[in-house]
């Protein structure tokens, strides 16, 4: 009866230190949703993609990076895009987990928000894309970055 347990606890002992804690010193960055959710957007869509960074410390108030690299063959030509986002002030507070929206326009004028505009390619193609999604918190601290792929522009 005592061995099992003994076996049981450490069993437990294991599980227990073996899970990995969410907040750590440098920020983490994870992907949540994308839409539309077939990530195929044509002339005119609003792209939304919703993130979550956790940070031990709750200092993420530098900047959310994105990285837009095609991908698609031929390339066209384009060049990766780098965006940067600030991010807004919030209460800030040990083990923050802070969640972005990121909405895009893509090739119209339409709404208010940010525009993406159309490679245009000789002859005529979409415009496959991939996504690097990484933040900086004030202590200099730079998050492993999240790709997000296959995302078509029509």
């Amino acid at each position: 009866m005592k061995a099992k347990l003994l076996f049981l606890f450490l069993i437990f002992f294991i599980v227990i230190s073996c899970n990995k804690d969410k907040y750590q010193t440098k920020p983490r960055v994870e992907f949540k949703e994308i839409k539309p959710s077939n990530k195929q957007v044509n002339s005119g869509d609003v792209l939304t993609i919703d993130l979550s960074v956790y940070d031990k410390e709750g200092d993420v108030t530098d900047s959310l990076f994105i990285i837009r690299t095609h991908t698609g063959t031929p390339s066209c030509g384009a060049d990766p895009d780098t965006l940067s986002t600030s991010i807004p002030d919030y209460p800030t507070s040990e083990k923050s987990k802070i969640t972005f929206r990121l909405q895009y326009e893509y090739n119209t004028n339409n709404t208010a928000y940010p525009k993406i505009q159309r490679i245009i390619c000789v002859p005529a193609r979409n415009d496959s894309t991939s996504f690097k999604f990484y933040v900086k918190d004030a202590a200099g601290n730079v998050s492993d970055p999240v790709t997000l792929d296959g995302v078509i522009f029509f």
